[in-house]
């Protein structure tokens, strides 16, 4: 994805966000767009170096759901997962803060069948990924003020992020 179609995603958010007013309360929606890569699992690695090392992204939505806690009426965290060669997380996964508390259960995301939507084929650096994202959280949240945030690595001029399961 170039710098172009990163800021049209960008102005798209800030245009087509409804506005917050004092006279009325709409959700707000976190979207996080994590694509796990390498930063989460490296297959010549053991599951206990793993644990240790990686699982960047997984440390980071135990984080969230922590913080959580009871969670808000005005705000929902919606998060797509994916992109890594971690079990579970191949595709993309799109996930609410309360299926991700249960996932957590047993300490290993991508692991349960309570996950909002997935699709296995899908790949977290296409246009086609952040489209099907997109498009949910505007199909589900039409009225919704959207803040949006891209986990992974950045790769300057190159684009963002890696999907290790396509090159």
């Amino acid at each position: 994805m170039n710098k172009l179609s990163i800021l049209s995603i960008i102005l798209f958010f800030i245009i087509f966000s409804s506005p917050v007013h004092a006279t009325e309360s709409p959700s707000t929606i976190l979207a996080v767009y994590m694509i796990g890569s390498d930063l989460e699992y490296d297959p010549q690695l053991t599951p206990e170096e793993n644990a240790q090392i990686k699982e960047s992204a997984t440390k980071d939505i135990r984080e969230m759901v922590l913080g959580w806690g009871d969670g808000s009426d005005n705000l929902e965290v919606i998060i797509a997962y994916g992109g890594s060669q971690k079990e579970g997380w191949e595709g993309m996964t799109v996930a609410t803060l309360d299926n991700l508390k249960k996932d957590l259960d047993n300490d290993n995301i991508g692991d349960s069948e309570d996950s909002y939507l997935g699709w296995e084929d899908v790949s977290m650096c296409s246009e086609d990924g952040l489209s099907l994202f997109l498009s949910l959280i505007q199909k589900n949240y039409p009225d919704s003020r959207v803040i949006m945030i891209f986990w992974d690595h950045g790769f300057a001029y190159q684009g963002f992020g890696r999907d290790d399961n396509y090159p």
